[in-house]
């Protein structure tokens, strides 16, 4: 139903960035931002779409096949949605939807090449989503409502992640990463 363009995942509560063995496992804490908007929209609305920011955050482990190739569940919680601002040809609409997430994507990770403070990688894989709950607050000049349409949405719903990053090590424990997912498509 909605689209993640990007997520920019600022904090990784596990071992940093650097050589990575065979069978070893990492289990971390990840939290961080995303810029979602929808897909499937009236097109008379394609001009009038904002993203809108939400959360991402969760747990993962990551257990390393070989030096380069791993898996990588995660559970995580994600907030998305859309804002909007559309003429009914009278009146200006506001309209700002939010959803939120519990996401479990199972990843199949690649470290391209990897240095001491510095690991590029590609991860692709199914996620696997169920909505919470679904919101949308509509404001007509002085008015404003909120609406649940948590019963109007699909409560699951199945996606495919191809994304690409990369993790800087800041210390012991702690790396930023930065991550694009252009094909996440609700």
């Amino acid at each position: 139903m909605k689209r993640a363009i990007f997520a920019l995942l600022l904090m990784l509560f596990a071992g940093a960035a650097g050589a990575i063995e065979p069978g070893s496992i990492r289990l971390g804490a990840t939290a961080g931002i995303v810029s979602a908007s929808i897909t499937e929209a009236p097109a008379e609305w394609d001009d009038d779409l904002d993203w809108r920011t939400g959360f991402i955050g969760g747990l993962f482990l990551e257990y390393a096949i070989t030096g380069q190739i791993g898996i990588r569940p995660e559970l995580l919680y994600a907030t998305r949605g859309v804002e909007a601002s559309l003429y009914d040809g009278f009146v200006d609409v506001d309209l700002d939807a939010a959803f939120s997430y519990i996401e479990l994507p199972l990843l199949l990770t690649w470290t391209i090449a990897e240095t001491e403070r510095f690991r590029p990688f590609l991860r692709a894989g199914p996620c696997f989503c169920y909505r919470l709950d679904a919101e949308v607050d509509v404001s007509v000049l002085l008015f404003s409502a909120g609406v649940d349409f948590t019963d109007l949405t699909h409560t699951t719903d199945v996606a495919l992640i191809a994304a690409a990053g990369c993790e800087i090590a800041l210390g012991p424990g702690l790396s930023l990463i930065h991550i694009s997912e252009p094909t996440r498509p609700y």
